[in-house]
């Protein structure tokens, strides 16, 4: 008799990791900029905007209709909380870096390199600065 079919598995299965789409990122930027911190009902509102068909579901592949079908990959009240959270913390951690570097001493082109590395929203191009028009 073959043991290996009669065994349960001892190993816990791996839930599939939660990934922001770009269209969702986009909209939680745009909302962090106008409000780090937003009531239940704007986090709401920003989960309706997320699953738009405009959004994640067009991009995944899943009719707005089917949008139960995305399961593990829907965005949730909770995710866009923890969202907000994680970018306030990432924010307070950058102005402490920065506050850090400045007290410091250290040349200012060290800590805009500090402060560049982060969301692939915020990278900036590594052309020379624009120039100002007289």
């Amino acid at each position: 008799l073959d043991d290996a079919c009669s065994e349960t598995p001892s190993k816990k299965v791996r839930r599939n990791r939660f990934k922001w789409g770009p269209a969702s990122q986009q909209i939680l930027y745009q909302a962090y900029e106008r409000q780090k911190n937003p009531s239940k009902e704007e986090r709401e509102a920003l989960v309706e905007a997320c699953n738009s068909p405009a959004a994640e579901c067009l991009q995944r592949g899943v009719s707005p209709s089917k949008a139960h079908g995305l399961g593990s990959n829907l965005v949730t009240e909770v995710r866009v909380y923890n969202w907000f959270a994680n970018r306030r913390k990432e924010e307070a951690f950058r102005q402490k870096l920065a506050m850090d570097a400045y007290s410091s001493g250290q040349p200012p082109h060290s800590m805009n390199l500090l402060l560049s590395h982060g969301s692939p929203h915020h990278n900036q191009p590594s052309a020379s600065p624009p120039s100002k028009m007289p």
